[in-house]
């Protein structure tokens, strides 16, 4: 029985069109798990990962404390760090 806050969540189609091309003729997987803010708390170590001049803004945003996102409260907690690539900073 999966924990509270874990939700097990069929792939769409196009989403495993997509992962394809990273899994180069492996199994790609048909399901995946969503968190719930609670449960990545929790964790003793969170990572976030921006890439892309498409995330410029929303990094500018959370560094700033401007972005009214999840990301905000998980920077809030002491244990985050996000790494970002040129572009998106």
């Amino acid at each position: 029985m999966p924990r509270e806050g874990i939700i097990k969540a069929e792939l769409l189609q196009e989403t495993r069109l997509i992962a394809d091309f990273f899994f180069k003729g492996r199994d790609v997987p048909e399901y995946g798990i969503t968190l719930g803010l609670k449960e990545i708390a929790r964790f003793e170590k969170i990572v976030m990962v921006a890439t892309g001049k498409s995330k410029k803004e929303a990094v500018k945003k959370l560094l700033a404390g401007e972005a009214n996102q999840p990301a905000n409260f998980l920077k809030n907690l002491g244990n985050f760090t996000l790494w970002v690539d040129k572009e998106a900073l």
